[in-house]
């Protein structure tokens, strides 16, 4: 049974309710019990649109590289420098080693170094992104973030050329890559397992 509303606040209630086939013309004050359950089960089953785009950062690569762009969902923090690598013997260039972040030891991969073979300059003074992996957090660092966007971009089946391998790639805003983070992540992983592994 429906709650009753005061007399006053039905007597505003005069409004048109939205339904997922269009619009109800009625007040749902002088909806049945039947009509006002099965409109209630109605907007139950509608899928709701996000209410804010999936938002990015942009991330600066080495000299020459332009930038890309990370999805702000995949990450817990950005941490500015000074960072301490323990660099780790015998491991990829482009894993800088590890670093202490909020109690816990992460891997610390230099993201330029990982994509474009172009190692970041100054390591320790690159701003740290500390991406969400299932497993354990990882370290991602770029050389300098910009702007936080909303961005469109082209899909891959889109694209012609790209920058970096399609398997680690959302789309191309302009020619900078919108990065696939899990994707990305599941590949360093595999990375360094390979590295452990075959030395």
């Amino acid at each position: 049974m429906r709650a009753v509303l005061p007399v006053a606040a039905r007597a505003e209630e005069k409004m048109v309710v939205p339904r997922a086939g269009g619009f109800l013309s009625r007040s749902l004050e002088t909806l049945s019990d039947e009509e006002f359950w099965n409109y209630a089960r109605e907007l139950a089953r509608m899928v709701p649109t996000a209410a804010h785009p999936e938002e990015y950062l942009e991330c600066s690569l080495s000299l020459g590289q332009g930038c890309c762009f990370v999805s702000l969902k995949a990450l817990c923090e950005v941490v500015p420098p000074p960072h301490r690598f323990a660099v780790l013997p015998a491991s990829p260039a482009w894993l800088l080693g590890l670093v202490a972040w909020r109690g816990e030891v992460i891997a610390a991969i230099d993201l330029p170094g990982f994509l474009c073979g172009s190692p970041t300059a100054s390591a320790g003074e690159g701003m740290l992104l500390v991406a969400d992996h299932p497993d354990q957090p990882i370290g991602l660092l770029v050389p300098a973030i910009g702007s936080i966007l909303s961005l469109e971009y082209t899909p891959l089946e889109e694209c012609e050329a790209l920058p970096v391998s399609r398997e680690l790639l959302r789309g191309l805003r302009g020619t900078d890559p919108v990065l696939d983070v899990p994707a990305l992540l599941a590949e360093i992983v595999r990375e360094i397992e390979r590295a452990v592994t075959y030395g």
